[in-house]
């Protein structure tokens, strides 16, 4: 009896682990993390760091510990080279799929520079990086890198290497590539839009062909910092909008050098799966107002009088269903006459972009509430992602949540303008 007992004790005792270990790998299937990376302090500004935060356990993870240290001979490739030498043609079409070449079968070890206002996303366990403005210590002016390079890292083996303890060597660092570009053959002609200086960025070789003729151009790509948007899931491509561009004058006889802000208003789509940006609409252009202007023509030439935002940086962006949803942010207004600097305006315009027919409406906002470095989320009330449709026939639906970001305002004892 007492051996059977033991047996009967033993058994259950194994059950119960059976069942903790059951419900411990449940639980790590289910395990959401918060993914921070890149931007700087007051006492840090050279180094990219990676962060997972458990939505679970509510736990910090630097995940940039488990990366393996990239040599000095890999850092100094990745500055000299944009693309594998191995690398064939963008265009290149495989063999086996007949789909265009994977990119990322012929990406660089690079990780990305220090950065900040950079874009992010992630999808499949992987997260990509886009653009941002990197910062020259010795002269304090911010810079883009000279391409439209694309980063990413897989997350899960980093969690993984976290949670078990393995080793740096055994973890797949940071990739590079140099995306495929697409700019619409309607951009050569501006129709009452800044096409040609607003998108900013770098340049990158793509063929475009017609019936008859195919010819090779050099185009510019969304290389920007404070870019927002959202992830549109239904066709898998991230969609950015706005942002800032910097560039910085020749330093003068005592090596001071001045920072030229330009704020845009172009939409462009990033293609997740064939690693291409399109630009899906041209910018607007600056002001300090909540209007953009009027872009498009008729078959017959005349304007179409169909609106648009204005340029604009630190403003808040999200994609729901087949909209995109940009509140607030700044608008550029002058330059300082006397040291340079810009001044600028904030925002309180709500804009709707209907990423399927590709046109902008303006919503109302009552009461107005200008902000600028905010965060919102879009979503449709009926539950069926639609937020342009719904807009249409309802404008009720569609509902906003902004966070934080900060406002200016005329003190009226001090007559200044206060921050807050």
């Amino acid at each position: 009896a007492a051996r059977d007992a033991g047996k009967s004790q033993g058994d259950s005792s194994e059950e119960e682990e059976e069942e903790e270990e059951k419900q411990q790998q449940e639980r790590q299937q289910e395990q959401e993390y918060y993914i921070v990376s890149g931007g700087f302090s007051d006492t840090d500004w050279s180094t990219f760091p990676l962060y997972a935060f458990d939505i679970s356990t509510e736990t910090w993870t630097d995940l940039s510990a488990q990366l393996p240290t990239p040599s000095s001979s890999t850092l100094q490739n990745c500055k000299q080279s944009t693309v594998r030498p191995d690398s064939p043609n963008p265009n290149a079409i495989d063999d086996d799929t007949g789909n265009p070449i994977n990119l990322w079968n012929y990406s660089m070890d690079c990780p990305p520079p220090p950065r900040m206002s950079h874009y992010t996303v992630v999808r499949n366990d992987h997260l990509y990086v886009f653009g941002g403005l990197l910062y020259d210590d010795h002269g304090g002016l911010f810079y883009q890198e000279d391409r439209d390079f694309v980063y990413r890292i897989d997350l899960h083996y980093l969690v993984v290497a976290a949670r078990e303890g393995l080793p740096g060597d055994m973890v797949k660092g940071w990739e590079r590539i140099l995306p495929r570009i697409v700019v619409p053959p309607s951009a050569s002609s501006s129709n009452g839009v800044d096409v040609g200086g607003s998108t900013g960025g770098s340049t990158s070789s793509t063929t475009s062909a017609t019936a008859s003729t195919t010819t090779t151009t050099t185009v510019s790509g969304p290389n920007r910092g404070e870019m927002k948007g959202g992830y549109w899931r239904k066709e898998d491509k991230v969609i950015i909008h706005g942002g800032l561009r910097v560039h910085d004058t020749p330093r003068d006889a005592l090596g001071m050098g001045r920072q030229v802000d330009t704020n845009l208003g172009d939409v462009w789509s990033y293609d997740l799966t064939t690693d291409t940006w399109e630009r899906m609409m041209p910018g607007g252009g600056g002001g300090g107002g909540g209007g953009g202007g009027r872009y498009g023509t008729t078959s017959s030439g005349s304007s179409s009088q169909n609106e648009y935002p204005a340029a604009r940086t630190a403003h808040g962006a999200a994609v729901a269903g087949n909209a995109l949803v940009i509140y607030g942010g700044m608008a550029k207004v002058e330059e300082n006459m006397w040291d340079g600097r810009t001044v600028w305006s904030d925002l309180s315009d709500v804009w709707i972009f209907d990423l399927v027919g590709k046109k902008w409406e303006q919503r109302g906002l009552f009461p107005t509430l200008k902000r600028a470095y905010h965060t919102i989320v879009a979503w449709d009330e009926e539950g069926d992602g639609n937020a342009a449709a719904a807009a249409a026939a309802d404008p009720g639906r569609v509902s906003l949540a902004a966070f934080g970001g900060y406002t200016t305002a005329i003190d009226p004892l001090s007559e200044e303008a206060v921050t807050y």
